[in-house]
């Protein structure tokens, strides 16, 4: 079956940078269509202007889409799920973080908005038809690994432990990336 994967990069990265060149290439040699967001805001996002981005590409889809965020992209898709109407066939969480509002103080609070209130969790898996996969590293310098776990146990989501993975930003991620999306 083919997807649009609409993969959200993490905090101060875009299309280009780290492991998402590749993961397209992979994506379409997969049969899927995929879509990487640049977002605005660099060092200081808003997710408010990320919204509408999101949800243009989601409105915008050919197929049934599949939501990958990293990071803070993490956030952004729970956070565009729990506002949207539209819904996804399926998301991935790499490196993601919790539902825990002392995340916004990360990054000396650079991206505290995406952390101004608890996420509905019950409201974001209402708007998910099918899977929802979170893939983490115990050794994850960036994010602890515990946040993965905890927010694998609030979205009762399959929770892929990968070891020696640290914050998945390695170009060798694409691949392995790209066929736990299409999975």
């Amino acid at each position: 079956m083919a997807y649009t994967i609409i993969d959200i990069p993490g905090y101060n990265h875009n299309s280009e940078s780290m492991w998402h060149p590749d993961f397209r290439k992979y994506i379409i040699e997969s049969g899927s269509e995929v879509i990487t967001l640049n977002l605005p805001g660099g060092k200081y996002p808003v997710f408010r202007e990320w919204y509408p981005i999101i949800e243009q590409a989601v409105s915008g889809a050919k197929n049934s889409v599949i939501l990958v965020g990293h990071s803070l992209g993490t956030r952004a898709v729970l956070l565009f799920l729990e506002q949207t109407r539209q819904t996804v066939q399926n998301i991935v969480l790499i490196a993601p973080f919790d539902n825990t509002l002392a995340n916004a103080s990360f990054r000396n609070g650079n991206y505290a908005n995406f952390f101004e209130h608890l996420v509905d969790i019950n409201q974001v898996k209402s708007k998910i038809k099918g899977k929802i996969k979170v893939i983490g590293s115990e050794d994850d310098s960036n994010i602890p690994y515990i946040q993965a776990q905890n927010i694998a146990t609030d979205l009762q989501a399959e929770l892929i432990t990968t070891p020696n993975s640290g914050h998945f930003l390695d170009l060798k991620w694409a691949k392995i990336l790209s066929e736990i999306t299409v999975k």
